[in-house]
């Protein structure tokens, strides 16, 4: 059985231990709280890509769905905790790559998927700071 683990490259150590485990052995980064929440909570606040008004897929391509990554970003932004806006976008597009190193055999999809990986931490980068309600 093969595992990818996603050994985050900018984000704080403080991350590097927090793991959640999908059903695809993929190992994503993310605050205990996220992982330690009841599923009802995470519905509370997580709602996968873009915002209410604006929806935006949940796939960089097929078979590589971020919706993962996109729900723990939900969370690092509406829910208070030792992390600033920048960490949790940073830690947003570390988990989407992750994603698609581990679902992504062809070298040139692998690399179209990461440049659209990039194109969504941008648009968080530029427009998500009025959303963000985190503690910093």
């Amino acid at each position: 059985m093969y595992v990818f683990v996603c050994k985050p490259l900018k984000i704080p150590e403080i991350f590097q231990e927090y793991v959640v485990v999908d059903t695809n052995n993929l190992v994503l980064s993310t605050p205990d709280s996220y992982r330690n929440a009841h599923p009802s909570e995470k519905d509370k606040y997580c709602n996968g890509c873009g915002v209410k008004f604006f929806n935006v897929p949940d796939w960089l391509g097929v078979n590589c769905c971020i919706t993962e990554a996109c729900y723990i970003h939900d969370w690092m932004y509406k829910v208070s905790g030792d992390w600033d806006r920048k960490e949790a976008d940073e830690l947003f597009y570390d988990n989407m790559r992750a994603i698609v190193n581990h679902t992504t055999d062809s070298w040139f999809l692998r690399n179209v998927r990461n440049v659209r990986a990039l194109y969504y931490y941008l648009a968080v980068r530029l427009f998500g700071k009025p959303h963000f309600k985190g503690a910093r």
